[in-house]
């Protein structure tokens, strides 16, 4: 990212947070008008990306209201210590908040007293730390309307820092890494979900594996956490058992052979304890097993085989080759996919679901 980006930022933080003056109706986190995103804690905690909310009003003004736990401050690398929302008017490109510290009011920009969807997304992973929602703030005489009715399709996805959208906002492999190079709805699933108007559950977190994470530990990933609504604390959802996806995109093993190909049967065995739980509470869903593009062929070609035995012995698990088809055109920091990889990932993952679940 460059220093033009950064000033941006810094400059939309102070329109959208310093200018925020306060209103004076008060909406609940808990209001059947608000339409939660993702998994959230009891008190509306969340640490997933793309958690957020939609509503659908009329006002000519709206503030949302948040608790950021995140440190806070400048990053050495550009933008802040904080977490990022996106925030989306109906169809419009969406507008970057940079949360600060503690609790604080931001202003939704746009609004002009007609009736409009408001969708926001959180963009940043739970590395960055829990957020919570406090609710909206709305003028005199403004109201909610109805909020959007749930769609047909219901995506979870579970993956590693490739879901996340680490660095694909950035160019080269050299590029630093900061929270505003992350932006998880310029992912591949959440462009896919976006083209199938899908709802979507993101659980992904950088570095952790099925087995193991980058380092070769054990403990906390993501079949253990999955289900967890902050995986900081380990809080469950307030609402668990009351969204059911309909897809389910996995997309992990990356980081589970940072250290060597893991044994077949111990990778193997904790991947299918993943797909036995998540067909404990969705027996329906269809399980995409998608691998790549990040690491060596030979890496890839020995994962490919295990869940390809994984799909060969359960039903409705496919497998997703997904590919950088760009070189180094393709990348961002570290090495993983930026977004004109993650535009081509998108396709093939809408290809196999198209070809599958619809």
């Amino acid at each position: 990212m460059n220093s033009r980006f950064h000033l941006m930022v810094g400059l939309l933080l102070a329109a959208l947070n310093l200018h925020a003056g306060e209103l004076p109706q008060k909406v609940a986190p808990d209001s059947e008008s608000i339409a939660l995103q993702g998994a959230w804690t009891e008190d509306f905690q969340t640490a997933w990306t793309g958690a957020g909310f939609k509503v659908r009003t009329d006002a000519p003004e709206m503030n949302i209201l948040m608790e950021d736990f995140a440190p806070g401050g400048a990053h050495p690398k550009g933008g802040f210590k904080n977490n990022y929302l996106n925030v989306r008017i109906d169809d419009q490109e969406p507008t970057v908040i940079a949360l600060q510290k503690g609790e604080t009011r931001y202003a939704v920009p746009g609004l002009d007293g007609q009736p409009h969807t408001v969708t926001v997304f959180r963009r940043t992973e739970p590395l960055f730390r829990p957020i919570k929602f406090l609710g909206l703030e709305l003028p005199a005489g403004g109201k909610l309307l109805d909020p959007p009715a749930p769609a047909d399709i219901r995506i979870q996805v579970i993956g590693d820092s490739i879901s996340c959208g680490y660095g694909n906002e950035t160019e080269g492999v050299k590029a630093p890494f900061s929270q505003p190079t992350e932006n998880g709805e310029l992912t591949y699933w959440a462009l896919a979900a976006r083209e199938l108007g899908a709802d979507i559950r993101c659980a992904a977190w950088s570095g952790r594996g099925v087995l193991r994470d980058r380092k070769g530990n054990k403990d906390n990933q993501l079949p253990e956490i999955w289900r967890m609504a902050e995986p900081n604390s380990g809080q469950p959802e307030r609402a668990a058992g009351k969204w059911t996806p309909t897809i389910v995109v996995i997309n992990l093993g990356t980081n589970d052979t940072a250290l060597g190909i893991p044994e077949k049967s111990k990778f193997t065995a904790a991947y299918q304890a993943l797909i036995d739980d998540i067909r404990s509470t969705a027996p329906n869903a269809d399980i995409y097993t998608c691998f790549g593009p990040m690491i060596s062929e030979q890496k890839h070609g020995d994962i490919l085989a295990y869940l390809n035995d994984l799909a060969a012995a359960n039903q409705r698990v496919y497998v997703v080759k997904l590919n950088n088809i760009y070189g180094m055109q393709g990348v961002g920091a570290h090495w993983h996919p930026n977004v004109k990889s993650n535009q081509h990932m998108a396709t093939e993952l809408l290809a196999a679901i198209r070809e599958h679940s619809l």
